[in-house]
């Protein structure tokens, strides 16, 4: 680590611009250039992204982390952080602009991107990743009294199982 990517790493932790400092991420998954990308080949702004999305997972901002790690294309740990905080919150109720309710966003628009882009993610942390997207539906249904559906959901995604013949 240089001192340039700590006061980088500062910066953007400090200001939260992170598509304005270090670009976004498109649909496609293509990221556009920041203005670190400003200073051409003097600088790593890969390096410096994976920099800073370890110093905010160090620091316990793993939404960030999440978004950072993204944006590097580190999409194993993107998956690993996102199963990390959606299975402490996916019970709750939904609520508009919950923590929650912003997670499971976050979630679905990334486990739609890594589908479309056929992202590699690792089959068991992805696998979790789709499995507690459909537990969110589960509670979303159950806490909605569409009992009925909510049964249908834990019946498809086979977790419980609800017949005799599913024991056998």
């Amino acid at each position: 680590e240089t001192l340039f990517m700590s006061c980088v790493g500062e910066l953007v932790l400090e200001s939260r611009e992170f598509d304005l400092l270090l670009g976004q991420l498109m649909p496609d998954g293509t990221r556009t250039p920041g203005l670190v990308d400003k200073f051409g080949d003097l600088v790593d702004t890969g390096k410096i992204i994976e920099f800073v999305a370890a110093d905010s997972e160090d620091r316990g901002l793993l939404e960030d982390a999440v978004q950072l790690y993204d944006l590097a294309k580190k999409h194993a740990k993107v998956v690993s952080l996102l199963n990390k905080l959606l299975s402490q919150v996916i019970s709750a109720p939904p609520v508009a602009e919950s923590n929650r309710d912003r997670l499971q966003r976050q979630a679905v628009n990334i486990a739609r991107r890594y589908k479309s882009t056929s992202a590699a993610a690792g089959k068991e942390t992805t696998a979790t990743l789709f499995l507690l997207l459909d537990l969110a539906t589960f509670f979303d249904l159950y806490h909605a009294g569409r009992n009925t559906e909510a049964l249908n959901t834990v019946e498809k995604v086979k977790i419980i199982p609800l017949k005799q013949s599913d024991i056998d």
